[in-house]
């Protein structure tokens, strides 16, 4: 009889591939049937909340998450506190691009606001949070190595973008997860960020700081 930590270890790291390659999947199929890469980036952008939002139903359906546990319990001294950690990250964001001197619009755009700033963070947190970090902690009992995949992992899915943000903020949204157990506070740190992000691509504000 199998072991049921191997049976979730095997679940998790399928979970962890499939991601990537369903995104990859779809993206393959928009190029085969668009030209226009402005509308293949419009496209490509849904393609990834769309893979989100089948994984996380697998999740629900292999018992890697219950819907139950997504009911909303935010109080204001945490909504507050992720706007402030969600400006703080976007400033770790600025430096970033200063450093590196990268000064190529970032992937979110204002015409992609309700992506960026709604659908991402919410699913994007979901599936990092409450699929993967949860059940990487039933795994290995170490939150210091949990939060650690988390935040690689989703360096990883932002690669080539800024990298060492995206690492910063995985880690800081894990361990603010970790703390308080409240999905909706990180996806408000991770919507500020986003929101920021887009408006920094505006071009009143582009060309005020770059």
């Amino acid at each position: 009889m199998r072991d049921p930590s191997q049976k979730l270890k095997l679940r998790l790291f399928l979970f962890f591939l499939l991601l990537p390659l369903l995104t990859f999947s779809l993206f393959v199929l928009v190029l085969i049937f668009f030209e226009d890469l402005e509308r293949i980036y419009g496209i490509s952008s849904y393609l990834v909340i769309f893979s989100y939002s089948i994984l996380i139903f697998l999740a629900i359906k292999a018992g890697l998450l219950q819907f139950r546990s997504l009911r909303p319990n935010l109080s204001l001294k945490r909504f507050f506190f992720g706007i402030a950690l969600g400006l703080i990250l976007f400033l770790v964001f600025f430096i970033e691009k200063v450093i590196l001197q990268d000064y190529s619009p970032s992937p979110h755009r204002g015409i992609y606001l309700l992506s960026a700033v709604v659908f991402a963070p919410l699913l994007e947190e979901i599936f990092s949070k409450k699929i993967l970090f949860n059940n990487l902690l039933k795994i290995f009992r170490s939150k210091v190595l949990a939060i650690s995949i988390v935040a690689v992992y989703f360096a990883i899915l932002h690669y080539p973008n800024l990298m060492l943000t995206h690492f910063i903020i995985g880690f800081m949204t894990t361990v603010v997860y970790f703390r308080n157990r409240d999905l909706w506070q990180v996806v408000v740190i991770h919507a500020v960020y986003n929101l920021c992000v887009v408006l920094l691509n505006e071009p009143f504000l582009r060309n005020l700081f770059f």
